[in-house]
Order: structure tokens, then sequence, then C-alpha cells
């Protein structure tokens, strides 16, 4: 006996806080809707969160299999499987189904797709995670023992299988890449972390043959744990250097029509630059997060805390900090003794004090590299690594301490044994960014929603084409 309903039917499931990547991937659907529809049927619409966000002059009716969750919409609602779907054929103008189909046992997806195909006269819409590696959230029952998938997921997508959904039945428009930015490279180590007893949790986990909620969990604190990570970070960061620009984003959609249709590029320039993902600018908020960092980051990253500012100058204390500042910086590179770090820095007469640290990623001990006062206006201190160092899962460890009214620009990191990457960033501007490959059919394109400008590695398409092929 399977437990599907059960999963589907909890309460604190749905009607909760959008996370960022469903932010984008609404935002996506709705640039990508085409102007000659007048009705649309959401199929797996969930709690209606994108479905109560479609322009009012369409017809919309939200379809899905759990009440619990319809009972957050505001949109008109029906309970119903995508395996069979409760309309007529050619019910709907366009039929979308957003993050369902990974879901499907292999007996329901073709049967699925079909009926999308059926109710739709002129469109289909499907959003489907970008090359999950479906072994890495997977979870162990710790009842009765069954390894399974947290979110249910039964298969992985890329482009090339959007391409090719529908066979000849629908074609397909367009292509775009969605979601986080950042989508985690595969964990090589994984393997062996399931045999030692490693496996994901969730909260809102349940097995699907015992319908229990309890799950293991090894010791993610545990030295062998730890040097595991360290070798997935070698693993992503040589990967890095081989291709600087990989499109790596966590979501990918297409649109697809009965007749053949094109659609027009909204062209958008962006100004360019060269530069080194293993470099931070201080002023660029892209390479600042806020809550932790991003697995498998294509570049440098910086965590600001609440008693630090940025600014077009760099980072600084915030005017109310009371005490000094640690920025945590985390550089994609496998990090050897003679690396050399360059900091740019500037400060007034006796504003304060700059110190830099890094950290073994598996022994954990740290050591100061430096501890200068900052005097001048405009200081560049260099520092070379006195020897080799682990990473954790997020890359090589850093930290700026920062006291007084210092104020940090920039930091190049150097390698000593291997060349300096070097990559193209785009100036992204506020608002809905979208790229698109140098093809017209079907379009293949890439959509970002920012709140302030900065750069980012420009993403590069057309490599990510060598896979369709």
């Amino acid at each position: 006996m399977t437990r599907t309903d059960d999963y589907y039917k909890q309460k604190g499931l749905f009607g909760r806080q959008p996370e960022p990547y469903q932010v984008q991937v609404r935002t996506d659907i709705l640039d990508l809707l085409p102007d000659d529809i007048e009705s649309v049927l959401d199929v797996g619409c969930g709690d209606g969160y994108i479905t109560d966000a479609l322009p009012e002059h369409l017809q919309v009716v939200g379809l899905d299999i759990s009440a619990e969750a319809l009972r957050h919409a505001k949109c008109q609602t029906r309970v119903g499987s995508i395996t069979e779907i409760p309309f007529t054929d050619g019910s709907f103008d366009l039929v979308m189904a957003n993050d369902i189909i990974e879901h499907l046992p292999d007996g329901e997806h073709a049967g699925a797709l079909a009926e999308l195909t059926r109710v739709a006269t002129k469109y289909v819409l499907v959003t489907v995670p970008h090359r999950e590696q479906l072994e890495a959230q997977q979870a162990r029952c710790a009842e009765c023992g069954c390894v399974y998938h947290l979110n249910r997921h039964q298969r992985a997508y890329d482009e090339k299988s959007l391409r090719d959904l529908f066979g000849g039945s629908l074609r397909p428009v367009e292509i775009r890449y969605s979601g986080d930015l950042t989508l985690s490279p595969p964990d090589p180590t994984i393997p062996i972390k399931h045999g030692q007893g490693f496996f994901r949790t969730w909260e809102k986990g349940i097995c699907p043959d015992c319908g229990s909620g309890e799950q293991v969990a090894g010791n993610s604190d545990s030295l062998f744990f730890q040097a595991l990570n360290a070798i997935c970070c070698t693993v992503w960061s040589r990967t890095l250097r081989d291709q600087p620009r990989r499109n790596n984003r966590t979501e990918i959609m297409a649109l697809y029509a009965r007749k053949p249709t094109t659609r027009t590029p909204k062209t958008q320039q962006h100004e360019e630059k060269i530069g080194s993902p293993l470099d931070i600018d201080f002023s660029n908020k892209f390479q600042s997060v806020s809550l932790g960092f991003t697995l498998g980051s294509p570049w440098a990253q910086f965590h600001l805390p609440a008693e630090a500012v940025i600014s077009a100058e760099g980072i600084g204390r915030a005017p109310d900090a009371t005490k000094a500042v640690w920025i945590p910086i985390r550089i994609p590179v496998e990090a050897e003794a003679g690396d050399t770090i360059r900091i740019h820095a500037s400060g007034s007469k006796g504003s304060g004090t700059l110190g830099l640290t890094c950290t073994d990623g598996i022994s954990h001990i740290d050591r100061i590299l430096f501890k200068k006062r900052i005097r001048s206006t405009d200081r560049c201190i260099e520092v070379r690594l006195p020897e080799r160092l682990w990473s954790d899962q997020y890359g090589t460890i850093l930290g700026l301490h920062l006291s007084g009214k210092v104020r940090v620009h920039r930091m190049s990191y150097e390698p000593a044994v291997r060349s300096r990457p070097e990559t193209t960033f785009l100036r992204l501007r506020a608002g809905h960014n979208i790229l698109y490959a140098d093809r017209t059919e079907p379009a293949v394109s890439w959509g970002l929603t920012v709140e302030s400008e900065g750069y980012y590695p420009q993403p590069d398409l057309e490599l990510q084409r060598v896979d369709v092929e």
C-alpha cells in the first residue's frame, strides 16, 4: 500500500510563504503566456500560487488531487487528477502543469501527457526541476527502511527531454531556464553517504510504504562527513575551472503549440565585462548572501551580517554597530600553498583594523593570515596561503574581520599552480532580465528578476545546447 494521498493531504504543505525559486518561476510563466488565449487550466495548481496570479481577463480553472491544497486557492477550482482530467477535449486554450509531471510513476507519465494534450486547443506549458540529482534528495524511513525521494520525484529532465516531451503532437515554441540561480552539481559521494547512513531529512517527508514521518539521519558534523563534502567541493571547483559559464538553473520550462508558432525575443542589452569568478566585488549585491552559502556556486560569495552595510564603495560596519564585524567568505577553488590573496581597503587616521583568516574545512582549524590597522584612503594588502586548505561543501573558507570605519572594496584570488579562470559578466538591471540564445526555433531563454543592478556571470545558453545535439 502506498501513502501518496497522505503526503499531499498534509495541512502544512500548502499556503506557505513561497520560496525564491517559486517567485521566479511564476514571473517567467506570466511572461511566457501567449497573447491569443482566453482560457487556462492549471493542472496540479496546489494552493493557487501561480493560478491566482494569472491575468484577470482570462477564464482560469485550477485542478488538483488535494482538496486541502485547493482550500487556499482563490480562483475557480476542481478536484481531479492529471491522469484523468475531468474536462472535455479542447476545453482550454492553454493547459499548464508546473512541477507536476516529475512526480508521476512511469506507468502514468505518458497518459498524463496525453491528457494535457487532449484538453488544450492551442498551447501546453510545462515546468519541471532542471537536471535534479534524485539520489541527493532521498530519505530513509526509520520504521521500515524504505528509501524514497522527499518530494516524491520520479525522474529528472533537461533541455533535450523537454524538446522531445510530446513527440510530434506538440512543438516547443520556447524553452526557458528559471528558478534559483544555482543548481548544485552532481554529488559524486552520494553512494558513500548512503552506505554510511547519511540521508536527507524533512519534517514533511512521509514514507510511501508505511506512512511514517520518522527518517534516518547520520551525523553531519562527523569528520568523515566533512571529508566527503571537501571532496565534493574539489570536484565542483575543477568543473568550474573547465566550464566556468555553465548554465545551472534549478528549473526549466517549455511552451508548446499545436500549430507552428514563433515568439519574438524581447531584446535587452546588457553591459559586459571580463573578470574572474574567484574575485569579489564587495559592492556587488549579487555576490552577497543573506542566509547561507550556495552549493556549487559558480563564483566567490560573501555573507553580509546585520551589523554590516554594503554600498557602491564596498562593505563596512553599520553606523550603529557596537563591535567588530565578521564577514564569512567562500571561494570556489582548490586552495594550495602559495595562492595569493589581495584585498583593497580604505580607512582614515586611526579608523580601525582589518584582519583575514583561513579555515581548514575538515579539521576546522583557523589561521590568522594578517591583522593590520588601516589608516590610508586606499590600500592593497597582499598575502599568500602558507599551506594547502581543505574546503567545506561551499568552497575555500576565508573570513574578514572589520573594526572601526574600515571599508573593504575588492578581493582577488590568484592560484599559484593553476591558470586564473576568467569569464564574461553581464550587468543585470533591476527588474525582469531575459537573455536569449542565438537561435530562433525554438527560442531558448534565461529569466531572472532582481531588485537592484549588479554583475552576474553570463549564462552560456549555446554551451548548454551541446547536450541536445
